[in-house]
């Protein structure tokens, strides 16, 4: 597998970009979980919905397919669980949470060491919510849980929208109620997404001894306190989500407009929560033109027309916890600091739900290989940029992030790029190659 890129015209005119894939794959995630019907407009074109859409349905959701998206109804795992390569990373802690604490077992095939670590992820975070040690069977390579009750009498501690996903599968699939404290800026867009499907959250008062404690704790460590919340479920017929543009297709264009003199691009739609938007912030601190029009909406996600132009950029540091708010686009601010003046350092994100180094060991090889300075540390890489790259063989080891990265580099570089360990086809590629041309 591979596909060839080479320097691009300017980037011009209006684009409207498909609806946000990991959006799409958490809600549909949840919707088993729900006490109603669940309609999506506007999802992903990615393959991985249509994989997951036949794992859901041999599990009992029903599908109907409209004009603008389709209509899921779904009643709970009532049977066991095997979870292959049909579930996609992004949501499998949301499946085995659920099926887990709706007392049924589920099996995770770990053929590889990301699919088993990630596993092994989920089980240390749903150990303290009652998942006992007598509960979990470990294979070659399966990782099996079996089903058991949801234990949430103390305030969890989410420091990610994955976190709070997993805990908020549990509570859905028990039908309890979960408290927590949160950073609101990295969980914006799954409280938003919870609400929507039934499972809202209230300011949590309960317990003001330990709310003031982590306040506390927050400001003298110079972070933002957190948000201390009360989530359950409410009734109801059937929830309309309408999912706003993809961030990380949004992200590659934006950067590709950034970068290629002369262009000037208005991305229609995009997602613009707080824990989605990071990409374009770091754009900003670089010191891109980039400019958005938000549009906010009460009972729906945020979202944004974004403006771009090319200018010259500046290397930033982007902390683990900046990265929580760009974990899908987080690869491209590789490509963006190979083209930066000055050092562009980025960490991985916190909270053990980041991109891993699998990822950043592709990407760090790859800019090495077009000419950039690289520097590697275990949470991360260090880009040094300011010279002029030409294109080469890179290998994206499978990584759709790495292997978008590449392209944008490639789109920018002197010669052709060719990236091997990813296909044209694939997505996000296809969707970039189709837009642009």
């Amino acid at each position: 597998m591979r596909f060839e890129v080479s320097g691009h015209g300017p980037l011009k005119g209006d684009v409207t970009l498909p609806g946000d894939r990991l959006l799409t794959l958490t809600a549909m995630a949840f919707a088993p979980l729900c006490h109603r019907s669940v309609r999506l407009v506007n999802q992903s074109v990615s393959s991985d919905v249509g994989l997951f859409r036949a794992f859901l349905e041999n599990a009992g959701v029903s599908f109907e397919d409209t004009d603008d998206g389709f209509v899921m109804r779904g009643h709970g795992w009532k049977h066991n669980v095997e979870i292959g390569a049909d579930v996609p990373d992004a949501v499998l802690h949301c499946v085995a949470a659920g099926t887990v604490f709706s007392g049924r077992d589920v099996t995770v095939l770990t053929p590889s060491p990301a699919r088993r670590a990630l596993a092994e992820r989920i089980v240390a975070a749903l150990k303290p919510v009652g998942l006992g040690d007598s509960g979990i069977i470990v294979g070659d390579d399966t990782v099996t849980l079996q089903g058991s009750a949801l234990s949430t009498g103390d305030v969890m501690q989410v420091r990610s929208a994955w976190s709070l996903e997993l805990y908020s599968a549990a509570a859905m699939a028990a039908e309890k109620p979960l408290r927590v404290s949160v950073p609101a800026s990295a969980v914006s867009h799954s409280v938003r997404l919870l609400e929507m499907l039934g499972f809202p959250a209230v300011p949590d008062v309960s317990d003001g001894r330990d709310a003031e404690l982590e306040r506390r704790l927050a400001k003298m460590s110079g972070g933002s306190p957190p948000d201390f919340r009360r989530f359950s479920c409410s009734g109801g017929k059937e929830t309309t989500i309408v999912l706003p543009g993809d961030t990380l297709v949004a992200g590659a264009l934006a950067l590709t407009a950034a970068l290629v003199q002369k262009s000037g691009l208005n991305i229609k739609n995009v997602l613009w929560e707080q824990g989605r938007r990071g990409l374009f912030e770091s754009l900003r601190r670089m010191k891109a033109r980039l400019e958005y029009t938000q549009n906010r909406r009460k009972n729906s996600f945020d979202s944004a027309d974004v403006m771009v132009k090319w200018s010259p950029l500046e290397g930033i540091h982007v902390t683990d916890m900046q990265a929580l708010t760009m974990i899908p686009e987080l690869m491209l601010m590789g490509a963006a600091g190979a083209f930066a003046s000055g050092e562009t350092v980025i960490s991985d994100a916190a909270d053990g739900c980041g991109v891993g180094r699998g990822p950043f060991v592709a990407l760090a090889e790859g800019l090495e290989m077009l000419g950039a300075h690289i520097g590697d540390y275990a949470d991360g890489i260090v880009v040094r940029g300011g010279r002029e790259l030409r294109g080469d063989l890179v290998d994206a080891c499978g990584h759709p992030a790495v292997a978008l990265a590449f392209m944008v580099t490639g789109m920018n570089s002197a010669g052709t790029t060719t990236v091997f360990g990813f296909d044209e086809n694939e997505y996000p590629v296809n969707v970039i190659l189709g837009l642009v041309g």
